[in-house]
């Protein structure tokens, strides 16, 4: 970077023949296709709807190398889920169902865990002040990845609709990207099913993500929410396209399945068994899920057929 050019001011210039000039190498992808080194990108949701658990999958696909809603992996890489309000016994019970659900023996060591639950007091490094955000440096410099859930538990004493109080949070983040690092931070929806608080936040993310509950969810069926890109500065087309997202349990192992909006090939298979006199037992033991959601399933693709 020597032919960058020092004014008085200390800033770098540069003119855009040089600029062009330079070998600058292209921004590794971590979780194709969205999450890629040097990148800050905001998840969020409503109350229940399944942020938390959303997050933490993906920070044990990228620690393992695997794949998460066909979301693949590139590599393990090195990541730093900070946890601001989850009980220990909670965390454990769910990455314990993670790993049991993605065939892992063996914990990563590359997913480190700085959750509130295991401090001494309680107490978290206030995100929206310098002291705090200086409190988590030393546990950032080996992470590829870091994982902060959630901005409502880990930012205090600012007004959420005030920009002011993002701003030390927007330069810190900036700040990872020029080191390389992928920043997620996960928040909360308002009332009205958008992100909480003031939209200057969304200014320096990459990828926006919001997660939705399907119209016709019933609590019954654990996690299962709409996938929705609402920004996306490096993706588009298919990749960017809303999908459902189903945690489906059965024989006590659970797995995650996607569906892409429009048509449920799943649930078009299911309804032609049914039709061949299967019983939904049996086409719940092929898709590895239990008779009434084979049954939901298959009603839901009816309305929409006869709709």
């Amino acid at each position: 970077m020597n032919e960058y050019h020092t004014t008085d001011g200390g800033l770098q210039v540069i003119t855009l023949g040089k600029f062009m000039e330079l070998e600058l190498p292209v921004r590794e992808t971590l979780l194709t296709p969205w999450l890629t080194k040097e990148s800050v990108n905001f998840i969020y949701a409503a109350r229940g709807v399944g942020k938390t658990l959303f997050a933490m999958n993906i920070a044990f696909a990228l620690a393992t190398g695997k794949d998460y809603l066909e979301w693949k992996a590139q590599k393990p890489v090195s990541v730093l889920y900070i946890d601001g309000e989850m009980p220990a016994r909670e965390m454990q019970d769910r990455f314990k169902d993670i790993a049991a659900s993605t065939n892992t023996l063996t914990m990563p060591e590359n997913l480190r865990l700085l959750p509130r639950s295991y401090q001494l007091d309680g107490n978290m490094p206030n995100l929206s002040n310098t002291e705090g955000l200086e409190a988590y440096s030393a546990h950032i410099e080996n992470a590829d990845v870091i994982i902060l859930d959630n901005l409502s538990s880990l930012m205090y004493g600012v007004k959420e609709n005030e920009a002011d109080g993002w701003e030390p949070v927007a330069q810190w983040a900036n700040k990872q990207r020029n080191k390389g690092k992928a920043t997620i931070f996960i928040h909360h929806a308002n009332k009205s099913g958008e992100q909480r608080g003031t939209s200057k936040r969304e200014d320096i993310m990459d990828i926006v993500i919001s997660l939705r509950r399907s119209p016709d969810y019933i609590a019954e069926e654990g996690a299962r929410f709409t996938v929705n890109f609402e920004k996306a500065r490096s993706i588009y087309g298919k990749d960017t396209e809303p999908f459902e997202a189903h945690l489906a349990k059965h024989d006590g192992t659970s797995s995650w399945k996607r569906i892409d909006q429009g048509v449920d090939k799943e649930a078009e298979e299911m309804v032609r068994l049914s039709n061949e006199g299967l019983s939904m037992v049996d086409i719940g033991a092929k898709f590895a899920c239990d008779k009434a959601t084979v049954s939901r399933k298959i009603k839901r693709l009816k309305q929409k057929q006869s709709a």
